[in-house]
């Protein structure tokens, strides 16, 4: 029996790009898969289509999976569950998610149907309920009752105690249990249903055709499923943010630049943006401009769109844009540098005309990303279902310089409350939380790349693979990049944390738990100088409440 983990296969298959580790991984997880994909497509063909593409996706990805150390399997299920959202799309099919249901307790009861009759009712709304829970819930499930793991293994996978482990179980099969539409199952009868059934032997073969696939990708089908999950996955991370250079030259301190090193050539201006549909179905994207000739006074109808009125704070700018605007972009030789047509584009309405400000290759544009982009909101302060988060909002978007940021994230919830088939609000709440406090002075100790660029710290875990692309802001901006990385906060308490110049490449992704967190701090304790010490403080977050 080979001992190696799913992380270790999967770091070999990375470093090396061998088959044998790859196979062996594909065939030990099989069977989660395809009877993840069964249960949601409920079409025995198109859930062995939707297997295959989701070990396509586990290759292309192995490589930042590896170095973040997450648990494989969870990453497993959601990508499934997003390869089989994609192929439902496709064909026009529609999910109904269940709402949460009543409290329960925790015990199981005389009258609970047998895991069979249970696990029947529950199948078709099991994965999406999953999907809803944090990282770390929905990991502390699959390790358990998907995987069969004692609660000792469960808390070396997760990174903490067997006590802590034992409750982050029990309040995860909670969550669940109110998001699946169980209202008559007790907590009990849901884990025994799930440990009976929800893996079953998936048809002979299919493992070996997968893990070909995942390394081809030759079938037609198989490529299309995966290529539209990756969009639909890229929510979790901004691959790639660009603030205006001349920002980044003054006193005042601005959001994060990302940007290459010019050692590739720029995006063509005229490249189409991709336009994911959201998780419903909805009409056909529009394109991005309407093409129409721009005539002379294009300055004044451009400005009379993109102005915000009195006591206005933001406003958005739906598809399809004006042809005027991409006047503007030519004005300011912008389409050189980088394709504004998709991503999020952010304009600062000052006095009585609005200026590009900042834009994101982020693609598509979600709730979480917006809220990131435009009110400086982190993910790790966003209380929001992990599904909702991720809905897509294409568009411009005008703030009104100076604007703080409870301002901006009211008026972003009504932006959205037109947008989107149902009224979201954000509610600020103060909670206790695990953190990290960053102390001590910005000193860096590393080297710069190539001679005239700057010194850059480099976010690890093990080794350092040479970057291809950079992120510039201040030592602030470096911890909130830090505390996305690892869904949790880093409490900015250096010296004289916001006039320090900071350049970093970020190659751990998100993701990163447990004692892996412990190793990418000292990391980059030793490039920086900066010391972090785990604490428990009261923060404050945005809480999402949505009517539907």
């Amino acid at each position: 029996m080979d001992t190696r983990t799913d992380t270790q296969l999967l770091s070999e298959f990375a470093r090396s790009g061998a088959h044998e580790p790859f196979a062996l991984l594909v065939a030990r997880r099989i069977d989660l898969v395809h009877s993840a994909a069964v249960r949601q497509v409920r079409d025995p063909h198109l859930a062995q289509d939707i297997t295959q593409a989701v070990f396509v996706l586990l290759a292309r990805k192995a490589r930042s999976l590896a170095g973040s150390g997450a648990p494989v399997s969870p990453w497993l299920l959601s990508a499934t569950r997003w390869v089989a959202l994609d192929a439902l799309r496709k064909l026009a099919r529609q999910r109904k998610h269940e709402r949460k249901a009543a409290a329960m307790t925790p015990e199981a009861r005389e009258d609970d149907p047998s895991p069979r009759e249970a696990f029947d009712r529950l199948a078709p709304h099991l994965d999406a309920a999953l999907s809803r829970l944090g990282e770390r819930d929905r990991a502390a499930i699959v390790l358990r009752y998907f995987e069969d793991k004692s609660l000792r293994e469960v808390a070396t996978e997760l990174g903490v105690t067997e006590a802590a482990a034992k409750q982050r179980v029990f309040r995860a099969v909670e969550k669940l249990r109110q998001t699946v539409g169980a209202r008559d199952l007790s907590t009990g009868a849901l884990a025994a249903a799930i440990t009976a059934h929800a893996i079953a032997p998936a048809p002979a073969g299919l493992a070996h055709a997968a893990a070909a696939s995942a390394v081809s990708a030759t079938a037609p089908t198989v490529a299309s499923l995966a290529k539209g999950a990756l969009y639909a996955m890229a929510w979790n991370k901004l691959k790639l943010t660009v603030v205006a250079a001349a920002l980044l030259l003054t006193a005042t301190p601005v959001a994060v630049v990302t940007y290459h090193w010019l050692t590739k050539p720029p995006a063509p201006a005229h490249a189409k943006p991709i336009v994911l549909a959201a998780a419903t179905s909805q009409p056909a994207p529009l394109p991005a401009t309407v093409p129409a000739p721009a005539r002379s006074d294009w300055r004044t109808r451009f400005d009379a769109l993109y102005r915000l009125d009195d006591g206005q704070s933001l406003k958005r700018i739906p598809l399809p844009f004006i042809p005027e605007r991409q006047r503007y972009i030519d004005q300011l030789k912008l389409g050189g540098m980088f394709d504004i047509t998709g991503g999020i584009s952010v304009f600062e309405f000052d006095g009585d005309r609005a200026h590009w400000n900042r834009w994101t290759a982020q693609h598509p544009a979600t709730i979480e990303s917006l809220l990131r982009f435009c009110a400086n909101v982190p993910k790790y302060k966003l209380v929001m279902d992990e599904f909702d988060r991720m809905t897509p909002l294409e568009g411009d978007w005008v703030i009104r310089k100076g604007a703080g940021e409870d301002e901006v994230v009211a008026a972003l919830a009504r932006e959205l409350s037109v947008a989107l088939p149902h009224a979201i609000t954000f509610a600020k709440r103060t909670v206790d939380r695990d953190v990290f406090v960053a102390h001590g002075r910005y000193h860096p100790t590393v080297k710069p790349d190539a001679l005239g660029q700057p010194p850059s710290i480099t976010l690890y875990l093990d080794k350092p693979h040479k970057p291809d692309n950079h992120a510039a802001g201040n030592v602030h901006d470096l911890l909130v990049t830090l505390g996305e990385a690892m869904n949790t906060e880093v409490v900015d308490e250096t010296d004289d944390p916001r006039q320090q110049g900071v350049f970093w490449t970020n190659q751990v992704g998100g993701g990163v738990a447990g004692d892996f967190r412990a190793k990418l701090l000292q990391n980059v304790t030793t490039q920086t100088g900066i010391t972090f010490i785990p604490a428990r403080r009261p923060r404050e977050v945005w809480e999402a409440v949505i009517d539907k």
